[in-house]
């Protein structure tokens, strides 16, 4: 085989390919690709490693990120309702504490004492609040939390109740289900009940409620979506169907108490999400009438507790751990709301983690573009030559600034969106309360409103471009798009290289930037599709090589 002849010095840019020379090309093409690959590594890891280092940190000051109430299980007592909140921050096991709301006072929900009984129901009592869980029982009086040492484990409980003036509860096992009473500090059995043993779905932490006074037991059963009522309690081995009433349709979450001296059930009807409507309804001459209504907006859970005042009712709902809404009613009227907490669903200090270490993925593709200028300068050859004229490469650097400052342009209508709506953000109940559902299309509305946004810029810098070769960011930074033939490209050929910016994009200009520092003619892809340069603002000369 015959070796080819050697390359002649005279050729060596035409070999090179916009490089000085074949070695600078290498060198470039190695400091290029080294840079290339450590800033990508970068953009993925940089984040990680911020909010490694900011974690430990929010959970030393931030004990507990996340609380949620257990409105359901609340009681009143004393002029305030009771009810217990859980914290809890990453995998730490969850704080447990008695809050109470002074019904009609001014002061925040407050944290009375810490428990050690999960997930407990309360109930209120002459002289304590009685704090029940299927593995603990306990109380709450003068000031301390006391537990009884005695009490057994239940099965699946019912919210408890007063029977004959001591806590009971509905008990199912897989055996039987039956009314268990605290008696002695022990639970002791009462009575069998006819619920369960065929309905695999049936638990009675959810579908069997009671409340009574000292003459009547008033005992609500869901079945198959629908609440059922009977006064007193069904007697083991029979099937008296006749004696239930249908109360009405049930949500997922319902209340029943007594509220002047009459049973009542509360439960969400009518759901239109984001909202849904909380209905009261009461047993009036044998029938059921709807007592009060109010709107709440995506409640996760609600508890309902009449006061001492015969016609007080007071309403909890959480919209979302850390919120609590309270509204009085005086009969089916509202006497007061009250709003505690945060409107936001996530801590402050959480959103900061979240976003601040993407921060630095922006600002590394113009990093790169000051670092590959440098080099570019020292390896490449800057000037372009067409048949007929020349102009000097725009550095990348100018390139990188002014997409920059076009790109602020395209965001400032978002940005002021979203400076302007951010307090509502932030408070996500006033949102949906002052907007109702129109505020969950808030966020699609601005993502259409932005991207007609985007679109018509993308077609005026078309337009600028193919005429005059320049957006703001280039008129700024006094650099032009041509054609090849350093010429005017029209309106087609710009808005091909505007649209092919999606393509050169990515990862944050990431791939432009190290596209326009390889390629022969410093072109991105948008550039090679439309075939444009950029070059600096210049009166275009006539080639020494064309007539000279």
């Amino acid at each position: 085989m015959t070796t080819p002849p050697p390359i002649p010095a005279s050729h060596a840019y035409d070999t090179a390919k916009g490089y000085l020379s074949e070695e600078h090309k290498r060198k470039f093409t190695i400091t290029a690709g080294v840079l290339g690959g450590i800033f990508f590594l970068a953009q993925f890891v940089l984040p990680f490693a911020v909010m490694l280092a900011i974690m430990p940190a929010m959970m030393l000051f931030q004990r507990d990120i996340f609380r949620d109430a257990n409105l359901r299980g609340g009681t009143y007592w004393d002029g305030a309702v009771w009810y217990v909140e859980s914290g809890f921050a990453g995998n730490q096991e969850a704080a447990v504490s008695l809050h109470k709301v002074i019904v009609g006072g001014e002061d925040e929900s407050s944290n009375v004492a810490e428990l050690e009984i999960h997930n407990p129901w309360l109930l209120g009592d002459q002289d304590r609040i009685w704090i029940i869980s299927p593995s603990a029982v306990g109380y709450y009086q003068d000031g301390r939390v006391n537990l009884a040492a005695d009490a057994q484990q239940l099965g699946d409980i019912s919210r408890p109740f007063l029977y004959d003036g001591r806590p009971a509860v509905v008990e199912r096992t897989p055996a039987r289900v039956a009314l268990m009473v605290l008696a002695d500090g022990g639970w002791r059995e009462v009575k069998r009940l006819p619920w369960g043993d065929s309905e695999e779905r049936f638990a009675v932490e959810r579908d069997v409620q009671i409340v009574g006074d000292a003459d009547i037991m008033h005992v609500f059963w869901k079945f198959g979506g629908t609440i059922y009522y009977r006064q007193g309690l069904p007697e083991e081995g029979t099937n008296d169907q006749e004696s239930w009433q249908t109360v009405c349709p049930a949500g997922y979450w319902w209340y029943a108490i007594l509220f002047a001296g009459q049973p009542m059930v509360v439960t969400p009807q009518h759901r239109d999400s984001p909202s849904s409507v909380l209905e009261g309804l009461s047993l009036k001459d044998g029938k059921w009438e709807k007592v009060f209504s109010r709107r709440i907006s995506m409640a996760s859970n609600f508890g309902v507790f009449p006061t001492r005042d015969s016609h007080g009712l007071v309403v909890l709902t959480q919209m979302f751990p850390g919120s609590l809404r309270v509204v009085e009613f005086d009969g089916p009227e509202v006497k007061a709301e009250k709003r505690y907490g945060s409107g936001f669903p996530f801590p402050r200090g959480m959103m900061a983690m979240v976003f601040i270490p993407h921060l630095g993925t922006f600002v590394m593709p113009l990093i790169l573009a000051f670092i590959l200028s440098a080099f570019m300068r020292k390896h490449r050859v800057g000037d372009f030559r067409s048949e007929t004229a020349e102009a000097q490469f725009a550095p990348l650097k100018h390139r990188a600034v002014a997409q920059l400052i076009d790109g602020v342009i395209l965001a400032a209508p978002m940005l002021v969106a979203y400076l302007i709506l951010m307090p509502a953000f932030f408070d996500f109940e006033k949102m949906f309360d002052r907007m109702g559902g129109i505020g969950v299309l808030a966020m699609p509305a601005m993502m259409v409103g932005g991207l007609i946004w985007c679109l018509a810029c993308f077609a005026v810098f078309a337009v600028l471009e193919g005429r005059f070769g320049a957006t703001p960011g280039k008129w700024v930074m006094r650099i032009r798009v041509f054609g090849t033939d350093l010429r005017p490209c029209g309106f087609g050929r710009a808005l091909l290289r505007n649209l092919l910016k999606f393509v050169d994009g990515f990862f944050n200009f990431m791939v432009g930037v190290l596209v326009v520092a390889l390629s022969e003619n410093w072109q991105r892809v948008g550039d090679m599709a439309a075939r444009t340069v950029v070059v600096m603002k210049q009166p275009v000369k006539k080639s020494r090589w064309d007539g000279e």
